[in-house]
């Protein structure tokens, strides 16, 4: 009995969503997977910048309803 792997766009797709649950924004959950000859070079998801404060813990930064996320002033 052999199993029957899955394809690689649909491998790479499912690191995506897996990254998109990272995600810090309460309005969209964004993953990514950068590939280059089948090999991941890099992946990444949406949301506040490295040190400051999170849209899930402080709600969004609307302006004009687009999100800036929370920048803390320093």
């Amino acid at each position: 009995m052999t199993k029957k792997r899955i394809p690689w766009d649909q491998y790479f797709m499912m690191q995506s969503v897996l990254l998109a649950s990272r995600s810090t924004c309460n309005r969209l959950s964004v993953g990514a997977t950068i590939v280059r000859d089948r090999r991941i070079i890099a992946g990444g998801y949406n949301g506040s910048v490295s040190g400051d404060v999170h849209c899930i813990d402080e709600g969004c930064y609307l302006v004009d309803g687009h999100c800036f996320g929370r920048f803390t002033q320093k």
